[in-house]
This record gives C-alpha cells, structure tokens and sequence, in this order.
C-alpha cells in the first residue's frame, strides 16, 4: 500500500469534522515555522532573557503536549462523560485565579513583575489561557442546569428556610440562582485577573457574557451588561482624572493609564520630553504598534518570505502578540487572508455542527462556547495588530508562541472534535430511523398521481 493510500485511509478513518481536524494541523505546523523564522539569532534582542533555540524548544514541548491532550479527548474519552466535568471545570478556575490574586501580594508561586498574569507550578501557566477553557466549559454546564431546572441543591436550601420569609423568597428568586451559579464565578475569576491584566480580565469577562447570552433571557443580560459598562466607564474615568504621580506605582493601573493615553490620544510625542518610566513604556508602545504597521507594508500582497523579515528585530515578542504582523510581513496579505480564512471556517463549520447537536443542550452549549471563543479571540489579536485598539497582550490561537496557551487551545479543539463525532452519529441516527414513505398508486386519483411523477421529474432535473 502506498503513502498515498496509507493517508486517504487516515483521512476516512476520521470521525469527527474533518475540515476542522485538517485546519488544526495546518495552524499546528504554521505555528512551529513562525515561532522558529520569528526570533532573532542574537540573545535578548526580543525575548529578553531567552534565544532562539530555547524559545524554539519551549514550542515543540508545547506542540508535543498539545497533541497529547487532543488525542486523549478526542480519542479516549466518551461524550457522555464531558456531563460530569462542570464541577472539576469551576474547581480548577477558581484555583488558579486565587493562585493569581495571593501571588501579586505574597510572591508564592507569581512573579508579579516579569509574568503578572502567569503561575509557576514548574511551568509558567498564563492563568487567562486557562479560564478561556475552563470558566467558558463550566458555564456551558451551568446554563444547561440552570435552564432546564436542575438546581436540586439550591433548591434543598432554599426548602431549609421558612416559606413566606424574605431569606426564602431571596434563595428561591432567579436572581439569586443566576447570581450564585453564574455571576459570582465570573465576577471571582475576572476579578483575579483584572490585577495581572485588566484588558484580559476585560476580554474573558465579554466571552463569558457571549456565553450567558446563548442560554439565559435577554432582558435580564441588558440590565446587567448596562451596569457592567457604567461602572467600566466610571473606573476608566476616575483612573484618567487622578494624577499618574497619585496612582500606586505598583499596581496596574499607571499602565492602564499610558495604554489608554496611548490609544485615543493620536498626536505625535516627542520622545525627547519623556523620562524614566514613562520614555521606556511610550517607545515599546511606538516599537509594536508602529512595527506592525511597517510590517504589514512591508510584506505587500505575497510577502518577502520565510525567515526575512526586519520588524522581528524590532518589534518584542511578535512571536507572541504581534505574530499576524509578522504574517503579513513574510506571506503577505495573501497569507493574512489564509490565515483569516481559517478561522472564518472554523466559525462557519461550528454553526453547522452546532445544528448536529440537540439544542440548548450542555454539548450545543459548550461546543459553540469554545467554538466563539477561539474566533473572537483571534480577531481581537488581528485588530490590536492593526491598531484598531488599545494592546491586550492577546495571543493567535495555535499560531503564537506559548506552552500554555498552546495547551488549552489545543483541550479546546479536542472537546470540539469529540463533540463533533457526537453531532455527525446524531445525524446517522435521525437518517436510520426516518421511515421511508411508501406509496400505493392505485388509491391515488389520476390528478394525485400527476403530482407525484412531476416531482419525481423534478428531483431527476428532467424539468427545466
């Protein structure tokens, strides 16, 4: 048997989305030629304190890592046992954001100067990579529960209070039932996150909101995205009007301050008025945004190739936040537009898959979840790219350096593969048992029987 018929017998034997399966591989195998062709040969030129090599290595574990976890979900494990996930999913979101929020004032485990927004559990796990998988997948549970009144355990609670009192009537109310199941989970887990970076803890909180729309009413949603937007534009405000010099110079929020100075604020600045900190912030904010820009001019429609480009010496870390830049530079818009095309089509096959799946289910649920969250995730990365908006730090999904957002990217799309394969039997199943509809043409009348051969002509084109 020949290669080629090794590969098509491959190919068949693939069960779950083929289309999403291939794109993955492609991204994969992309990833690994970016990361190599987009670090400089000198030391610390862009990472700082890593060089090529090491940077490199880190990917391929990633990689390798990755393709475990994908296998292991898409492989071994049933569908029917994601059901019983919801709990562990909640549990591991709260660790690691706890883990973040005691690290920024004790130190333990946090490095809240170089990585602020990472744990060092033998390796650094970027807590948000995390979140986007595990706070998005226990929602996805939590809505399926919440819609389908299975909250036996609130409801046991609210049965230990008097009927008629008001504590009764507050644990037996919606509100209460979504607040607890719902809005203090999201609230914990952003609001840990919100010390190490704001902007992810922005993001996360707009996906899980996406989410909450996918199963829950949306009156509701209204009143509580209204609220959510006035308190963000009151803390914005108030971070603008206090002096820089007021603001803690060790917490976040003199970096929110530059970053949002430097998104609405167009005119030119003359690096020769700045000192100390605020030179140092202001020329690594011109080095990216306009790096990027002098890159994606550079690339033109079919790019200079792999390995030439000059903006990696340039711009920091564009293997990480900056890699669709990169793109540009060495593919091209042609490239860009591949890479775009991707994801679009993961979007597009998830909305057809997603129809596969019984509606308002966990598994509808949390496949178009993860599905959202890997398309808008890189489209936020695209448009920081282009200078559509204030940096975020967000990475290309499979296609930006990092062990652990390769990780979590990587459990992300075995889910939805596994729930794929689920969709694709749910379709056999409604095909095998349709029953096939017989007709007896000699109780039909003659203008009956017309009907039908002129349909079946039409089904045959022999109707023009």
């Amino acid at each position: 048997m020949s290669l080629t018929d090794n590969i098509k017998k491959w190919y068949k034997s693939i069960e779950g989305d083929k289309v999403i399966f291939l794109i993955f591989f492609f991204l994969t195998a992309l990833s690994v030629v970016l990361v190599l062709s987009s670090t400089s040969l000198e030391k610390d030129v862009v990472s700082g304190t890593s060089n090529r090599f090491e940077i490199f290595k880190d990917q391929i574990v990633g990689v390798i890592l990755g393709f475990f976890c994908l296998f292991i979900i898409y492989k071994c494990i049933p569908t029917e046992f994601f059901r019983k996930l919801g709990i562990p999913a909640l549990l591991v979101s709260l660790f690691f954001s706890g883990m973040l929020f005691q690290g920024h004032f004790t130190g333990w485990l946090v490095d809240s100067k170089s990585e602020p927004r990472a744990v060092h559990i033998g390796i650094s796990i970027f807590v948000c990579e995390v979140l986007k998988v595990s706070l998005l997948y226990y929602l996805a549970w939590a809505l399926e529960r919440y819609t389908h009144k299975k909250t036996s355990l609130i409801n046991w609670w609210a049965s230990r209070s008097e009927k008629g009192t008001t504590i009764h009537k507050i644990l037996s109310s919606g509100l209460f039932k979504r607040t607890l199941m719902f809005y203090l989970p999201i609230l914990f887990c952003c609001g840990c996150l919100a010390i190490g970076g704001t902007s992810s803890a922005l993001i996360l909180g707009f996906m899980c909101y996406l989410v909450l729309c996918l199963g829950l009413e949306g009156g509701n949603l209204f009143k509580l995205l209204g609220l959510i937007v006035a308190f963000i534009i009151l803390a914005f405000g108030l971070i603008m009007i206090i002096p820089e010099s007021s603001l803690p110079s060790d917490s976040r929020l003199p970096t929110i301050k530059v970053r949002m100075k430097q998104a609405f604020n167009k005119e030119e600045i003359d690096l020769r008025t700045l000192h100390g900190d605020e030179y140092k912030e202001e020329l690594r904010y011109l080095q990216q945004i306009e790096g990027c820009k002098i890159a994606i001019q550079n690339g033109g429609f079919i790019g200079r190739g792999t390995g030439n480009s000059q903006q990696k010496y340039v711009v920091p870390v564009i293997y990480a936040d900056y890699v669709f830049s990169f793109i540009c530079e060495e593919y091209g818009l042609l490239g860009a537009f591949f890479v775009i095309f991707a994801y679009l089509t993961i979007l597009a096959r998830g909305r057809i898959i997603a129809r596969g799946l019984k509606k308002d289910s966990f598994e509808q649920l949390v496949f178009v979840a993860l599905v959202v969250m890997i398309t808008l995730q890189a489209f936020f990365h695209i448009a920081i790219n282009l200078d559509l908006g204030p940096t975020t730090g967000q990475n290309l999904p499979l296609l930006s350096y990092g062990k652990s957002a390769f990780v979590c990217m990587s459990i992300a799309f075995g889910i939805i593969l596994n729930l794929s394969k689920e969709a694709a039997r749910a379709v056999q199943r409604e095909i095998a048992e349709a029953a096939p509809i017989v007709a007896h043409t000699e109780h039909f009348s003659e203008e009956t029987q017309d009907t039908i051969n002129d349909l079946n002509d039409f089904s045959n084109d022999e109707i023009i």
